[in-house]
C-alpha cells in the first residue's frame, strides 16, 4: 500500500460542500484522483448541494500547463454542471491567465478560481 502525501476532508452543510486538500500533491497524484472526484459527485448528489468550495490553500503543487489542463479536463469530465465550484487557491498557485478555470469553464463545470475566501464564498452565496 503506497501512503499519500495529502489528505482531503470533505464537510457538508445545507447545500454547501466544502473540500479541504492539505499537504503535498504531484502530478502523479492527480492522474489518480477519478475515485475521489467521483465520491465527491456522489456525496453533492446525495446531499442535493448546489455548491462546493475546494480550499487549495494549504496544498503544495506544482503543475506545469499539462497537467493543469489534463486536471481539468479530467474533473470537468466527472463533475455536474449544476453545481457551482469555487476553487480556492494562495495567489502562487493560481495562474494569472487563468489558464485552469478557462479549461473547466469551456467544458461547462459552472466554475471560478479565487485567491480571497470571502469573495469565494460571496460567488458561491455562501
Amino acid at each position: 500500500m503506497i501512503a499519500m502525501a495529502y489528505s482531503l476532508q470533505i464537510t457538508a452543510r445545507d447545500h454547501l460542500v466544502r473540500v479541504r486538500l492539505t499537504g503535498q500533491l504531484t502530478p502523479a497524484d492527480l492522474a489518480t484522483q477519478d475515485d475521489e472526484v467521483q465520491g465527491l459527485v456522489s456525496a453533492c448528489a446525495r446531499r442535493h448541494c448546489g455548491q462546493v468550495l475546494f480550499d487549495a490553500t494549504d496544498v503544495d503543487v506544482r503543475l506545469g500547463t499539462f497537467e493543469m489542463f489534463e486536471a481539468g479536463r479530467a474533473l470537468a469530465q466527472a463533475w455536474d454542471p449544476r453545481v457551482r465550484l469555487a476553487i480556492l487557491g494562495r495567489p502562487d498557485q493560481v495562474d494569472r491567465d487563468g489558464f485552469f478555470e478557462n479549461v473547466l469553464v469551456n467544458r461547462r463545470v459552472n466554475a471560478r478560481v479565487f485567491t480571497d475566501r470571502a469573495r469565494a464564498e460571496h460567488w458561491l452565496g455562501a
